[in-house]
């Protein structure tokens, strides 16, 4: 059986995070939509620059954890056999020690949608994290380690 999934970066954060990847895309990049998910407090932005590959993005969320969340998302809709990788950089302090940023795959765009992701923390937790079915809490993977390095 085929699926399909909502795909790629992802922003829960209480500040700015700049992701930079490394593929070739037209004008407004490799992906086709940013969307606000959820009721986040701030709606997100976007700019891409295409000279450095560069995507910076803003905007504000909660922890998610719970069976919704809120954020503002980045995405390609993707399906088969896929990989992909970003660097990723927060800006700026920010107050809220869950912010974070990385790569997610959605089973779509609403709230409460399953999906597994793996996150660096603005304190530096990487995490594993997933929600099987839609409308559940989130479950972490099997390991969390404090990391210094922003690739996920």
């Amino acid at each position: 059986m085929k699926t399909t999934h909502w795909v790629l970066l992802f922003l829960i954060i209480m500040l700015h995070s700049t992701s930079v990847a490394q593929f070739q895309g037209p004008k407004t990049g490799f992906f086709q939509g940013f969307t606000d998910i959820g009721t986040p407090g701030i709606p997100g932005t976007v700019n891409y620059s295409e000279p450095l590959q560069e995507y910076q993005l803003s905007g504000s969320g909660n922890n998610m954890w719970f069976g919704e969340d809120s954020f503002s998302y980045l995405w390609k809709k993707m399906g088969g056999d896929f990989i992909v990788q970003a660097q990723v950089q927060f800006l700026g302090e920010g107050t809220d020690r869950h912010r974070k940023t990385g790569l997610m795959i959605r089973d779509g765009l609403s709230p409460d949608a399953a999906h597994v992701s793996c996150v660096i923390h603005r304190d530096g937790l990487t995490a594993f994290q997933y929600r099987s079915k839609a409308g559940e809490d989130m479950e972490d993977g099997p390991e969390r380690k404090q990391s210094n390095t922003a690739y996920v």
